[in-house]
Formats: structure tokens, sequence, C-alpha cells
């Protein structure tokens, strides 16, 4: 896996260089520099941040009532579903969520971080949840997050 990420990172670094180039090419040089973020190991950081996240990571069985209640959300057009769009694996990690939180929250009161990338579906276009998940997750203290980094700080890993 680390090469994985060594090579990501040595394309975001190319890319960068480009910029760069383009940077000196227009007399900015002094504002943008091409950063070597494999010399600084940021590979290997990236890599037991991710690990550390999925560390804590807990797979959630779907269960009957996980299954009726995501069904409902489709059917209902509820949030993360919409009407004429098929959406019952969006509605399924939602309720798995609701579902596991629920339990979670009767035993721990830990930080849980919902991470996706799917703004899509599970935001309101902006930051905060789609609007027919802002309850549940206030009520829950579920936050939301569409990458990485801000899911680790909330996290404090």
């Amino acid at each position: 896996m680390l090469e994985k990420v060594t090579a990501h990172v040595a394309a975001v670094e190319e890319d960068a260089a480009r910029i760069a180039a383009c940077a000196v090419s227009l007399g900015l040089s002094e504002v943008v520099a091409a950063p070597k973020w494999h010399h600084l190991g940021v590979p290997r950081c990236l890599l037991e941040i991710a690990d550390g996240m999925l560390g804590e990571a807990t797979v959630i069985e779907e269960t009957q009532s996980i299954k009726l209640a995501a069904y409902g959300r489709e059917v209902n057009g509820i949030g993360p579903a919409r009407k004429g769009k098929q959406c019952i694996k969006d509605c399924t990690i939602v309720e798995s969520l609701l579902c596991f939180t629920e339990e979670l929250r009767s035993r721990s009161p830990v930080n849980l971080v919902f991470l996706t990338s799917n703004k899509e579906d599970f935001s309101d276009g902006g930051s905060k949840p789609h609007a027919d998940l802002q309850g549940d997750f206030a009520r829950l203290a579920i936050q939301l997050s569409f990458n990485w980094g801000m899911a680790a700080h909330s996290l404090n890993l």
C-alpha cells in the first residue's frame, strides 16, 4: 500500500512542479515553489493516518430493520434518497450509521465522524449534512467530513 501512496504523492509533486514552472515563466517564482513531500515522509505519514482511522472503523451488519428503514427512506424520498433516483445503497449506509450510533451513544461519548466523498447525496450542498439528516446528526453528535484530513483532525489523530 505504501507504494501506491508514494506513487500518488509523486504524481501530485509532478503536477505541482508543472505549476511552479508556469509560475516561473510568469515571473512569480518567489510565490510558487514545487513541494518535495516524499523527502518529508508524507507518504508514510498519510498511510499511518489512514491506518489509524481504519483501525478505529467498525463493520456494521446489515440487519432486517436497517434494510426496512433504508427502503422506507428510498420510497419516501427522504435524504439521501431523491425521487426518481436509485439510492438504496446510500440509504442503507445512513440507516446503518444511525443504528450503530444509537447503540454507541448508549455506551460512549466518543467522537464519531462520517467520512464520505459523496457531497451530492449526503450534504446540503455545502459542509453540513443533507437537510433530512441534520436532525439525526445533531442528536447523535455525528460529525460530517468530506476529506481525510478534516476527519483525522476531528478524531485527534
